[in-house]
């Protein structure tokens, strides 16, 4: 091969000898876009904090990153979104998907790293601003040497006053996401609420990480992957109303019952007595008798069995 004064020429492409690979051709079949989809549609714990460069090559297309966004749409655990360096796919257009995204109320993005995306003109970034202050971001980072420095206040403005909308951003029970943001103008860790939070759990010995609720993941989404849906839960029922006793069939439940707390034993009827000939018009002094299909005698005493006469 080194001596051959003519050797063969190399296959188009560089690389070595190896051709050129198109990326974008064969990216959303790719094993780590697939994991990222499922994790999204599962509502997984692990993206709470999702950074796309860990899922998607720098030059992922921008029908791909309309996937993401997508499964991002129906997601309910990403709190913070790194959507950053990804020349290709962020323009203007992506722009206006990703403010979709961030607008619902369902939504609970609320750290946002969006730098190093130069495709975006200066009408993407002024859209941008005008639609930040109609999510719940509150923390973000975009690289602001591309814009202007009044563009820039105008955007810090938007996420201070989003602050009031939720407590994700500042309170220790979201310890577990708010430590892991990072790479912002502002990071959440400096919050004076956080860091009182935080001290005071250490004082008491309270677990670094508590739990935070979060939606119940959609149904639909995971009645289409074949998974059974997460179930809601509930409150505690309250407990069911006492048996009323076979000898106040008419008795009802005393609403106050620390008012009576003892119940007025209800004279029993003598078998031998004479019954009245006129009965009283109050239906409280002389109840209707309720029938049963198995009445059940008093506990202590068998009940008298009385012979009816019926004429015809």
């Amino acid at each position: 091969w080194r001596n051959n004064p003519n050797p063969p020429p190399k296959p188009k492409g560089g690389g070595g000898g190896r051709g050129s690979r198109n990326v974008n051709s064969h990216t959303i079949s790719d094993a780590r876009v697939q994991a990222l989809f499922q994790k999204l549609e599962h509502d997984c714990d692990s993206v709470k904090v999702l950074k796309l460069k860990n899922f998607l090559p720098p030059d992922a297309s921008s029908e791909v990153m309309e996937h993401v966004l997508i499964k991002l749409a129906m997601n309910r655990s990403v709190e913070a979104l790194y959507i950053h360096n990804f020349n290709d796919a962020m323009d203007d257009a992506m722009m206006h998907k990703l403010m979709k995204v961030l607008r619902q109320p369902q939504s609970r993005i609320w750290a946002l790293n969006i730098g190093e995306n130069y495709r975006l003109t200066t009408a993407g970034w002024e859209y941008f601003t005008r639609e930040l202050k109609r999510t719940a971001v509150t923390h973000m980072y975009m690289s602001e040497h591309v814009i202007s420095p009044e563009l820039k206040v105008a955007m810090r403005d938007a996420v201070r006053e989003n602050r009031k909308k939720h407590g994700r951003h500042n309170s220790y029970w979201n310890h577990g996401v708010i430590s892991k943001v990072t790479n912002m103008w502002w990071n959440p860790s400096n919050s004076g609420k956080y860091k009182r939070e935080r001290e005071a759990a250490r004082s008491s010995g309270t677990p670094s990480t508590t739990p935070a609720a979060r939606p119940i993941p959609r149904p639909e989404v995971c009645l289409g992957l074949g998974l059974s849906p997460t179930p809601t839960l509930s409150p505690p029922s309250s407990p069911p109303p006492p048996p009323i006793s076979p000898e106040l069939p008419d008795a009802k439940a005393d609403p106050n019952p620390d008012a009576n707390p003892t119940p007025t034993p209800t004279p029993k009827p003598d078998p031998d007595a004479t019954p009245d000939p006129k009965p009283s018009p109050n239906p409280i002094a002389n109840p209707k008798p309720k029938l049963h299909a198995n009445p059940s005698p008093p506990t202590g005493r068998k009940s008298p069995t009385k012979r009816l006469r019926v004429t015809l």
